[in-house]
């Protein structure tokens, strides 16, 4: 057999491309494309997180203003003669 002639299943060990599960996995964790992801997973993380506190205490304190609103009497919201403290 030609050795310079490989098929792909005869393929010599040195030009065969490792697969996920040949690589070390301390390799794999100090990947530097790895940790730049895993940073900005976490960082999207964060972002989303803030986005949906932000959205939550805007509904709770709009919540509490409808619910201030609907208990003091309607002469307090616009009483006589409001317009002049402008």
């Amino acid at each position: 057999m030609d050795e310079t002639n490989h098929s792909p299943a005869q393929a010599p060990a040195a030009t065969q491309i490792p697969t996920a599960a040949q690589i070390p996995a301390a390799a794999q964790a100090f990947a530097p494309g790895a940790a730049r992801a895993a940073k900005e997973s976490q960082r999207r993380g964060a972002l989303a997180m803030r986005r949906s506190q932000r959205l939550g205490l805007t509904l709770l304190a709009l919540a509490v203003l409808a619910w201030r609103l609907l208990l003091v009497p309607r002469g307090w919201w616009f009483p006589a003669g409001w317009w002049r403290l402008w």
